[in-house]
């Protein structure tokens, strides 16, 4: 087999690994109590929150990649319908931001494969600062890289943003199905208000 048919043949495994195989390595299609779900975060501490009311926030025992990093888990009829794992801002410098985000993202593909696709953003501003540091254009906010990942149940995407207290990586899993249920639930519900008012 040559070099370009095993590599073919690898994004296949890893398009076909992100399609049976749910992020975090929790299992979105079951309901959780919190005990459950934290039984399987061996790496994270409770935090605050509740299944019912808002996310359910862990903060991680040990460091990612040489970051600190928090997971917040939001819940649809107590199944995971999205979770956000943010990196930083302790780890995370103006030398290293770069050269971070890039491990985390390449983290992922190896994870997940190549991003479906992604995007830079750059302020116009930028041209008129003189900066040291490509992390000082992400830290003013002039500078945004996101890279998107989707397969047939989830969509993730991951973006770099910087604020007054430093520079955090935030990576967004969503469950498709999940927010289709919850999209037909709310349209359930108008329809039913609706029918009471007239």
């Amino acid at each position: 087999m040559g070099p370009p048919l095993r590599i073919y043949s690898l994004m296949n495994f890893l398009l076909y690994f992100f399609l049976i195989v749910p992020p975090l390595n929790l299992d979105w299609s079951k309901p959780y109590d919190k005990g459950q779900i934290e039984s399987k975060l061996k790496d994270y501490k409770y935090y605050s929150g509740n299944i019912s009311k808002g996310p359910l926030v862990y903060v991680g025992t040990k460091n990612f990649l040489g970051m600190e990093n928090e997971l917040q888990l939001f819940f649809a009829k107590s199944k995971i319908r999205k979770a956000i794992l943010i990196l930083g801002p302790k780890g995370i410098t103006t030398e290293n931001c770069v050269g971070k985000f890039n491990k985390h993202i390449a983290n992922l593909i190896e994870k997940y494969g190549r991003p479906t696709y992604q995007k830079t953003e750059n302020s116009f501003l930028k041209n008129e600062l003189v900066y040291t540091s490509e992390c000082h254009l992400y830290y003013l906010g002039m500078r945004k890289r996101t890279l998107f990942w989707e397969s047939k149940n989830f969509k993730i995407k991951s973006y770099m943003v910087g604020d007054e207290e430093g520079f955090y990586i935030e990576t967004l899993y969503l469950n498709k199905k999940s927010l289709k249920n919850i999209f037909y639930e709310n349209k359930k519900n108008i329809y039913k208000k609706i029918s009471k008012e007239i």
